[in-house]
Formats: C-alpha cells, sequence, structure tokens
C-alpha cells in the first residue's frame, strides 16, 4: 500500500544526503584550490624550518686589508708558474717572502696521473680512518683546471690562493683538485680529496659535478661549499655559495612596493631559473598583501620574441582603444564641425600609437646579457618605455655591459654591493696580470670563510677524528661579511645574502639603496 508521507520521508532524506554530498565535495574542492593557490607562491625559500635564527650581533668580518710585499719594479707580487702539466696556477714571485707560510700541494703530477689514468683501479674505502693534519688544515678546492673551463677554474683556484695570502693562514694546506668540467672528473675529484685528507671542500662548480661528488664527500662527513647556483643540491652537507634569485627578487619586490611601484608585470623565461623568480616574487607579494604579478613565459630558445612581447605589453588591445577613440572623435565632429575641443582632441590621438595607461607600472626580466638588451628595446617599441614603466632585474643584470642599453635606463636590480669587489678585483690583477672572474669572489670569501673559523678550532679539535667543521659552526646565525657584503647559510644549505638595489643611470651603475651591514634586519 503506498503512503505517501513515507515516500516524502525518504525523499527528503535522499536530498539531505545528496546535499551533504554535494557540501562535502565543494570542501574538497575548496581544500584543493587553497592548496593550489598557496602551493603556486612557494619557493625554496619560504620553508619557515630552513630560515636561519635572528641575528644577535653583527657578522663576523672574514676579509682584512692585505699586506702583502709589493715588487719595487713592479704591481706584481706573483708570476705565473706551471703546476704540472694540465694547469697554471699563480706562484709567489721568488725573490719575495710571503707573510704567510702556506703550504699547497704542489704535487700536480701524481694528481693529474691518477685522475688522467684510463685504469680503473679500486681505491680505498672512505670510510676507513683517514689522514688527518697535525697542524695543518686540509682545505680541497674542487674545479675546472683543465678542459674548455679551464680559465674560470684557474680563477677560483688563484682567487682561494690570495685569500690564503692576505690572510695570511699559516695554518692551511691548499689541495687543488681539477674536477675537468664534468661529472665523472668531479667523482675522481673528490675521492681523490677524501683520500688526502680534506676537512672541508671549496667547490665544484657546476651542478653535475657537484651531484657526482656529494656521495663521497657525504660518506666522509665532509662540509662542502659549492659554486653551483643549483639550490636544489643543497642539504645539511653542501652548502650552495653562489647568487641565488630568491632574495634578490625579495629585495627588489619590496624597494618597488616602497616607491610605489605596485602593478608589476614578469616576462620570463620557462627555465627553472624563470620560475624560481616568479615563485619568489608572488610569494612576496602574498606575504605584503599586494597583487600577484601578471605573467608570460617564453621558450629560452625562442628566436623572434617580438609577438611575445607585443602580448606582454597589451599592444594590440590598447591600439585598438586608440582606433575607436579616433572614429568616435570624427563621428562627433561630422555632427558638429565647429567643436574646437572635440577637434583639438582629435589632433591629439592622431599623434599617439596607443591610447591608456600602460598595464603595468614595472616589469620584472630575470635574463640576462643579449636578451634583456633586446626584450627591453621591443618594450619601448611597443609603448612600455622606462620613462614610464620602471625595469626591474636580478643579479643578472650585474654587468657593466648592458648599463648603457637606452630601453634599460633607470632599472633596479638587486646584486652584491660593488664597492669590496672593486678593490678586491684590482688586487687580483695587481697579483696575477689577469681580469678576476666575476665568480672569483665566490672562492675568495669561502677560503676566507675557512681560514677564520679554523681559527676557532684548538689542538685538540685538530688531532681528533670528528669532523672540524660542523653544520653548525657554517650556519652561525649572525653571519659574515666578505668581498659580497654579509652572507650566512640557511640550516637547509642555502646563502642568504645582504643585497644592495642598484640602478642604471647614463650608462653607468649606481647604489640607490646600500646592502644592510648585519642580518639584524628584515625586507
Amino acid at each position: 500500500m503506498f503512503h505517501y508521507s513515507s515516500f516524502l520521508d525518504r525523499m527528503k532524506y535522499a536530498n539531505d544526503q545528496a546535499m551533504k554530498r554535494i557540501y562535502f565535495l565543494f570542501l574538497l574542492c575548496l581544500c584543493f584550490t587553497v592548496t593550489s593557490c598557496t602551493n603556486t607562491v612557494r619557493s625554496p625559500w619560504d620553508s619557515p624550518s630552513s630560515r636561519s635564527e635572528n641575528a644577535a650581533q653583527a657578522p663576523q668580518v672574514i676579509v682584512a686589508q692585505p699586506n702583502i710585499p709589493q715588487d719595487v719594479n713592479s704591481h706584481n707580487t706573483y708570476q705565473n708558474a706551471p703546476y704540472g702539466q694540465n694547469t697554471n696556477v699563480a706562484q709567489p714571485r721568488q725573490n719575495h717572502t710571503p707573510q704567510a707560510n702556506i703550504a699547497i700541494n704542489n704535487e700536480f703530477d701524481t694528481i693529474y696521473a691518477e685522475q688522467n689514468s684510463q685504469t680503473k683501479t679500486q681505491l680505498p674505502a672512505y670510510l676507513q680512518e683517514r689522514p688527518r693534519p697535525d697542524r695543518k688544515i686540509n682545505v680541497a678546492v674542487l674545479a675546472p683546471l683543465s678542459g674548455k673551463h679551464s680559465r674560470l677554474g684557474q680563477g677560483l683556484l688563484q682567487s682561494a690562493q690570495m685569500a690564503m695570502f692576505e690572510l695570511k693562514a699559516e695554518n692551511i694546506n691548499l689541495i687543488p683538485r681539477d674536477t675537468k668540467g664534468t661529472a665523472d672528473g668531479a667523482a675522481i675529484a673528490a675521492r681523490s680529496a677524501v683520500q688526502a685528507g680534506a676537512d672541508i671542500v671549496l667547490g665544484p662548480l657546476f651542478s653535475g659535478s657537484v651531484r657526482a661528488a656529494k656521495p663521497y664527500l657525504k660518506s666522509a662527513q665532509i662540509q662542502t661549499v659549492a659554486f653551483t647556483t643549483d639550490w636544489s643540491q643543497a642539504d645539511q652537507n653542501t652548502f650552495i655559495m653562489s647568487f641565488l634569485p630568491f632574495a634578490q627578487v625579495q629585495r627588489i619586490a619590496e624597494y618597488a612596493r616602497q616607491n610605489e611601484y605596485i602593478k608589476v608585470g614578469i616576462l620570463a623565461p620557462n627555465t627553472e631559473y624563470g620560475n624560481a623568480v616568479i615563485a619568489a616574487y608572488n610569494s612576496q607579494a602574498y606575504r605584503r598583501n599586494l597583487p600577484t604579478a601578471e605573467i608570460i613565459k617564453f621558450s629560452p630558445d625562442e628566436r623572434d620574441i617580438s609577438g611575445i612581447v607585443r602580448t606582454f605589453a597589451q599592444y594590440d588591445r590598447r591600439k585598438e582603444e586608440l582606433d575607436l577613440k579616433i572614429q568616435d572623435a570624427k563621428a562627433h565632429l561630422i555632427q558638429f564641425p565647429n567643436d574646437r575641443a572635440v577637434r583639438y582632441e582629435l589632433d591629439q590621438l592622431q599623434e599617439m600609437s596607443v591610447y591608456g595607461e600602460p598595464p603595468y607600472d614595472a616589469v620584472l626580466l630575470p635574463i640576462g646579457g643579449e636578451q634583456v638588451r633586446t626584450i627591453a628595446n621591443l618594450l619601448s617599441f611597443y609603448e612600455m618605455p622606462p620613462s614610464t614603466v620602471k625595469r626591474l632585474g636580478t643579479g643578472l643584470w650585474d654587468e657593466a655591459g648592458i648599463a648603457t642599453e637606452p630601453g634599460l635606463e633607470g632599472g633596479w636590480f638587486a646584486a652584491p654591493s660593488p664597492d669590496k669587489r672593486q678593490n678586491f678585483e684590482q688586487r687580483y690583477k695587481d697579483i696575477y696580470s689577469q681580469t678576476a672572474p666575476r665568480l672569483g669572489t665566490l672562492a675568495y670569501d669561502s677560503m676566507a670563510l675557512v681560514v677564520a673559523l679554523s681559527r676557532t678550532l684548538n689542538h685538540r679539535d685538530v688531532k681528533g677524528t670528528a669532523p672540524l667543521f660542523t653544520h653548525e659552526m657554517l650556519t652561525n646565525p649572525n653571519g659574515f661579511a666578505g668581498v659580497d657584503g654579509i652572507f650566512r647559510f640557511r640550516p637547509d644549505g642555502l646563502v642568504e645574502r645582504g643585497i644592495a638595489v642598484m640602478q642604471f643611470n647614463k650608462g653607468t651603475i649606481s647604489i640607490v639603496d646600500p646592502a644592510p651591514s648585519t642580518f639584524q634586519y628584515s625586507y
């Protein structure tokens, strides 16, 4: 027998259950959306557990005024002398005695014979007892001393030597090892450094080399200060010393905000670096309650980027708006030919290329070299000149060659302050009669850091079997002050730097906001 009331009860129950399911699905979608939005603004820089503690005092200064004897007939204190058959590293002039008595492992014939041998030999296990320094501390430098990157590798090694001599590092024994710029070469160099009793390793330079060297150095509990820009290689044993984009983007975004550049567009290559810049900027915008950036990515292999820049500048939309304004003015004058105000407005419109304000206050261009020159000119061509749309950049702009580009005039970028670096570069040139590589400061500051930390070790530390350089020593939250300014390592192995804001000004680079001198600050 049919009961209408029972049927209604069942229908009500079914509707309630359906509504519950719909509500549950709504909450699930909402959670997914929030999580996705959050992830889009996260970068490796944002991990709370990996941030350094607040600094309690000023950084430890690890560079000093050099006191180097000068040749009476020359500014050069050192001359180039070959180390073995595959490298050429600067040595002190024989008629001068350096201020420091530094032992440099120069048995390169043996080293290169071992590394270049075609015969695969079984090396000793690296967790067994290794030779320990009695008084001196073994510092291995892993760099491409041969091959197509040998010039850069030699520059890194010479910069490290320069730090040793200038800081009178009498307790340091330098162990150079050639990575040849390859992963296989780096693996052999790392094994050789461990076998030689390295207490800490500076280098390698390239991402693949760091990846190949890490297992050997980690198994031997040797801390590594690497020069790569690949932040994914950072961990408890590997500290990335190079210039990373995260703090640079944070710095330039905050400075732009302080100067009321709020609407920012990002035109970035679809690369790991470009995506990291985008994530870092949007993360900063998220924290500061600012609108996230308008983003267009392009392939790094793109040959003709004019169409992409045209889209980014919203040129066609602005041109269509101008055409409509002109049509409206002409139609009005047909009906009211004596309207002088509209006729004057039409004359003004006909002199324009587009109508309305540019879509951005500023554009962030995380690219360098010839590519940033090209894009800057195209932005100006599509009616976004630097006089109305501020150019923002990262440390990739830190080269005098692009300062003369009119399309970048007045642009700001974040990078280490050049003050001390210029002095370093002059000293390097006086010593080696060569131009210092830009990355030479990394090797110099890394060696200076090791020298400073080594002076905190007591005799028992040096003679013991425990690792000399610990994670805690390298992650001192107060940081250190070197040639490239203040820096410190976070617990996750990433480097944090005090960064200045620079400006292109009529072909020169000037500082518009100095780098901080202590980590007792926040951007």
